[in-house]
This record gives C-alpha cells, structure tokens and sequence, in this order.
C-alpha cells in the first residue's frame, strides 16, 4: 500500500483467477484496515493471451470478455486482462496496476513455464517488500 503499512505477493494462475484469489487477498488487505484505493498492484510475469490456448472446459469458466476465440484453432484467454479486471473491481484504481513482466510462454530466454516445456521445468521466484522500512517505500 501507499503508506508502506503492508505488502503482499499473490501467484493466481488460471485456476485461481478462476477462483478470484486476487479480489480475495484483496478484501483481507482491507479487513486488516488497507483501503484498496491506497493499493499499488504489479501483474507478473504470467502466460498471455497468445499463447494461453485452452479447452472449451476451460475457457467456460471465464467470462466471455477475456476469451479469445476468432483466430485461433482453440480459444485463449487473456489472464492479464481478467486480473486487472478483478483489482479495478476490488477498488484498486487502474493507474495504480502495472503489468511488470512479459509472457512467460513466449520468453523462453527469460522465464520457465511448464505449459511450454513440461517436466523438468525450472522454478521461479518473487518477492515482494519494501526497500526501507523508515521510508515505507514499495
């Protein structure tokens, strides 16, 4: 948050997109006393929507908004786009969310992605903090 009183590292994948763990870690962030509205929020470096080729079964449980179906064999989903969705949605203000990260499918020079290359996949990680306690800074 603006304040420098709490930070948070959320991984959602599409199963917990689907589930809306962001708008849940969210509403714990403002049970705790952080007003959304003083939230700054980073989304990762995640699959996109070019490369995120899912089954019907799947796509079925986004909304229509975030699915991608002209174009492609199979439909895609936009997870970058149905996480901003969902902080806007929890009140924190869209100039307050940056995407940090490129696709994680697509950069094979930058990241590890089981999808594109199966087991053995390498790990990731990130961390979220603040660079001076005094100043409270993100």
């Amino acid at each position: 948050d603006r304040a420098g009183e709490a930070a948070a590292a959320v991984h959602s994948g599409w199963m917990g997109t689907v589930l809306e763990i962001v708008p849940q870690a969210v509403a714990i962030l403002e049970a705790a006393g952080i007003s959304p509205s003083r939230l700054w929020a980073a989304i990762g470096p995640c699959i996109e929507e070019a490369a995120f080729e899912v089954g019907p079964e799947v796509a079925a449980r986004f909304d229509e908004r975030f699915v991608a179906r002209g174009g492609y064999a199979r439909p895609h989903v936009d997870l970058v786009a149905v996480v901003r969705d969902q902080l806007t949605r929890s009140g924190v203000p869209a100039e307050q969310i940056e995407r940090v990260g490129q696709c994680t499918h697509q950069r094979r020079d930058l990241y590890f992605s089981y999808r594109r290359d199966r087991d053995p996949s390498g790990r990731q990680l990130s961390f979220v903090g603040f660079t001076s306690p005094e100043a409270g800074t993100p």
